[in-house]
């Protein structure tokens, strides 16, 4: 399900590598071992305590990566890793049975990822004009499935048929291509299909957001009649649909005073319809933000933002959650607890997956039936720790060192430096150099520049 508040999401992931860190307590000396700092600057926080606040940021922009839109299927989850602030894009797969990561593309340019069986499809903007492409993990082969000159979004995939959202005709249109038989076929005609959000797909069903009457509502396409059925009724709008059986759940705002999930007055749900009885159901009652539902079987998961901090006018500093309603057991479970984001759930059988905050932006999996967290990627890239921080007293230096109170070593593979956070010398330990003191350590007989920054 694709909202522009992924933007959001993303400059957020980026402004968690700007974070300061307390490495020290009071009387106390750290150490910190990480050698792929690229930036190192420190300052004394207390003169009379070996405490150092030190600021760490990594200007290695090529290293910067965010990891979103995941999807699974069996035991094969796909993602989409995003560098270099959003200019180089591709689609990776790890396999939870082998312990295997692989890159499906090479583009760059590839987002948005869908995954059924042995299929995995992508929109991608190798081209000027972005196209769905397909890769077949069996066959080793991608496939470009559309050419027309247009914009395309939201692919999904269910057996042999690809839908996706597109713009051929000036406004959003829902098309369908069958891989079987490598035919196209238009679903809807009124070109109001929404932008904002991907249509779903179980068997012969589809299921969208549609704003042919001035707000949202959600519609289902039946291939096999080729019947159209509308959905919802309710005069507020209902977004993000997601089918599984006779079972379609969306994000609903008819409890809610915004249409908006931005805003800290809104109070989106989860409703459910099930089509083998015409009865929709609400999921959800909690008055916070609930939206992006996903459903399998009989469980149903969402973003949940109850713990959010509703301080401000807008969710700012929010603290969304995975959570998971039971329809068996009529029983609401809460899958994350972490005080960061995690958001863009996907649910398959007993595994959820998300898009998780605590480290950048990685990908996490959660086991509904042993009840263990995993992590499936690790932002080694924008890991934010110190590299050799040795905190100490002062030297009581003489005055050929502009030196005062508490100074600070800094050590890397190659280099050394001493200083007060305002002046530092500089050292080569590869040459030999080593930091001059009188023989008893009270002195330390050294020439002082002035560092602004520290370049590890």
């Amino acid at each position: 399900m694709l909202i522009n508040r992924t933007i959001i999401l993303l400059a957020a992931a980026i402004f968690l590598i700007f974070d300061v860190y307390d490495l020290a307590s009071a009387g106390g000396t750290t150490t910190e071992n990480n050698s792929n700092v690229d930036f190192q600057q420190t300052q004394p926080k207390d003169s009379q305590s070996p405490i150092a606040e030190i600021l760490s940021i990594n200007n290695n922009s090529s290293q910067i990566a965010s990891r979103c839109s995941p999807a699974i299927y069996g035991d094969r989850v796909v993602w989409e890793i995003i560098r270099n602030e959003g200019s180089n894009n591709d689609i990776y797969m790890y396999n939870v049975s082998t312990s295997k990561e692989t890159q499906i593309t090479t583009s760059g340019k590839a987002n948005y990822p869908a995954i059924y069986e042995d299929k995995v499809v992508w929109t991608d903007y190798r081209n000027e004009n972005n196209h769905i492409y397909m890769y077949n993990l069996s066959a080793e082969r991608e496939t470009q499935i559309t050419t027309n000159e247009s914009i395309k979004s939201g692919p999904e995939i269910y057996g042999d048929r690809i839908i996706w959202i597109d713009d051929r005709n000036g406004k959003q249109d829902i098309y369908v291509y069958n891989i079987s038989t490598t035919k196209e076929t238009q679903i809807t005609t009124n070109g109001s299909a929404s932008e904002y959000g991907s249509p779903a797909i179980y068997g012969d069903r589809i299921v969208w957001q549609d704003e042919r009457d001035g707000n949202s509502d959600i519609y289902m396409y039946n291939l096999s009649t080729e019947k159209e059925t509308r959905i919802t009724i309710n005069e507020s709008s209902q977004e993000d649909p997601a089918i599984y059986g006779n079972r379609i759940v969306w994000t609903d705002y008819r409890n809610s005073k915004e249409s908006s999930t931005f805003y800290m007055n809104s109070n989106s749900d989860i409703y459910m319809y099930d089509l083998s009885t015409s009865t929709e159901t609400q999921i959800t009652s909690n008055k916070s933000n609930q939206f992006r539902p996903e459903i399998y079987g009989d469980r149903i998961v969402w973003v949940d933002e109850r713990n959010s901090d509703k301080s401000g006018e807008f969710y700012m500093n929010s603290n969304s959650d995975i959570y998971m309603y039971d329809l068996s057991t009529s029983t609401e479970i809460q899958i994350t607890t972490n005080e960061l984001d995690q958001d863009f759930p996907f649910l398959y059988s007993d595994r959820i997956v998300w898009m998780d905050s605590r480290n950048l932006s990685d990908i996490y999996m959660y086991n509904i039936t042993n009840s263990k967290e995993i992590p499936i990627t690790t932002n080694q890239s924008s890991q934010i720790s110190e590299i050799n921080v040795d905190i100490s007293m002062s030297w009581n230096p003489d005055s050929a060192v502009p030196l005062d109170n508490a100074t600070f070593a800094i050590s890397g593979p190659d280099e050394t430096y001493i200083g007060n956070g305002s002046d530092w010398t500089k050292f080569n330990a590869s040459a030999g150099d080593s930091v001059p003191k009188s023989s008893d350590k009270s002195k330390c007989n050294i020439t002082t520049q002035n560092y602004n920054s520290i370049i590890m």
